[in-house]
C-alpha cells in the first residue's frame, strides 16, 4: 500500500527517517535514502530482547542494502554499518544532527570548581563512575563539586544516592531532576563530563562544547570523534575511575582552562546547526548518487 501511494503521488525520492524503508521500494524506480542512527542492538545485544534484535536486524539490514544512499549520524555509526552489514563506505554519507543550545549567561562565576554531567540516570550513562572518580579527586581538592543533571526515581538512582552517602560526598554532589532546560544548569559548570559506555553520536558532548565547556569523555570512538586531547577536553579509560580522577585533577591544575573553554566553542562553530544539516542533506539528495 505504501509503494502504491508513493507511485500515485509521483514521489521521486523517499527518505526513511529512522532506519527503515518500505519493502520493495527498490523495484518502483523511486530513489531512496535511509538514515541510520545506530546499531547498538548488534554491538551490545545483551541490552535487547532476542525478538527485538531479530526484527531490528532484518529491517536495518534490508534498508542498508536496498537504499541508494545511506546517511549515518556519525562516523561511529558509519563504521558499524560497514562492519556489521558489509556495506561499502562509498555508499554512506555522514551528516551530523543539529544540536541547538542557547544557554543563559553563567550566574555563579566565583563558585567552587564544578564538573557538570548531563544524562538520564542509567548504568550506561555511568554516573557511578563519576562518583567513584570524585571520591579520589576530593582527597586532593576537597572543594570539587559534581553536578548531576537528569535525576530520576530508578533503582540505579537509589544506588547512586547510597554511594554518595557512603563516601561522605553530600557536600560535593548536587542532583538536578530531569528537566527540559538542562543547559541552564550545565552552563554553570567549569567543565562537562561524559561517562557513557557507548553512544552512536555524542550529542551531550556537543551540548557541553556549545556551552563553552571542555569535555572529559571516554577514550572510545564516539569520544575520539569530537574531542582532541588537551585542546577542547580530555579522554580517559572508562574502565578506570582512577584515570578519570587524574584527568579531572589535570583539568584543575592546568593553566589553560580559559583557552580550552574558547577552543570548545571554536570546535563546534558553524557545526551541528540546522542550516548546516539542511545544506549537507540537500547536497546528498541532489547528487547523482542518490
Amino acid at each position: 500500500f505504501i509503494k502504491r501511494g508513493l507511485l500515485q503521488d509521483g514521489v521521486q525520492l523517499y527518505h526513511g527517517l529512522s532506519n527503515e524503508l518500505p519493502v520493495g521500494i527498490h523495484r518502483t524506480g523511486i530513489r531512496s535514502v535511509v538514515t541510520i542512527h545506530d546499531l547498538i542492538f548488534l554491538r551490545y545485544p545483551q541490552y535487547y530482547h532476542r525478538l527485538d534484535r531479530i526484527i531490528y536486524n532484518r529491517k536495518f539490514n534490508y534498508a542498508c542494502r536496498k537504499a541508494d544512499r545511506i546517511v549515518a549520524v556519525s562516523e561511529c555509526t558509519k563504521r558499524d554499518i560497514v562492519k556489521f552489514y558489509g556495506i561499502s563506505p562509498e555508499k554512506i554519507d555522514v551528516v551530523y544532527q543539529s544540536v541547538e543550545v542557547n544557554p543563559p549567561k553563567r550566574t555563579e562565576p566565583n563558585q567552587n570548581f564544578t564538573i557538570g554531567m548531563l544524562g538520564n540516570f542509567e548504568p550506561n550513562k555511568g554516573q557511578h563512575i563519576a562518583i567513584e572518580a570524585l571520591r579520589e579527586v576530593v582527597k586532593k581538592y576537597p572543594d570539587t563539586r559534581l553536578l548531576l543533571i537528569g535525576g530520576n526515581n530508578s533503582r540505579y538512582a537509589q544506588e547512586l544516592e547510597k554511594r554518595i552517602t557512603e563516601y561522605n560526598l553530600r557536600q560535593n554532589v548536587s542532583i538536578v531532576a530531569h528537566t527540559v532546560h538542562p543547559h541552564d544548569y550545565l552552563i554553570q559548570a567549569d567543565a562537562a563530563l561524559v561517562c557513557s559506555g557507548f553512544e552512536c553520536f555524542g550529542r551531550v558532548i556537543v551540548e557541553g562544547l556549545k556551552c563553552g565547556l571542555p569535555v572529559i569523555v571516554p577514550d572510545k570512538p564516539f569520544g575520539q570523534e569530537l574531542i582532541k586531547e588537551g585542546y577542547n577536553g580530555f579522554l580517559y579509560n572508562r574502565e578506570s575511575s582512577g584515570d578519570l580522577a587524574q584527568k579531572i585533577i589535570l583539568l584543575r591544575q592546568t593553566g589553560h582552562l580559559p583557552e580550552m573553554k574558547q577552543n570548545a566553542l571554536k570546535s563546534v562553530e558553524n557545526r551541528f546547526s540546522i542550516p548546516t544539516f539542511a545544506e549537507e542533506f540537500i547536497s546528498i539528495i541532489n547528487s547523482k548518487k542518490a
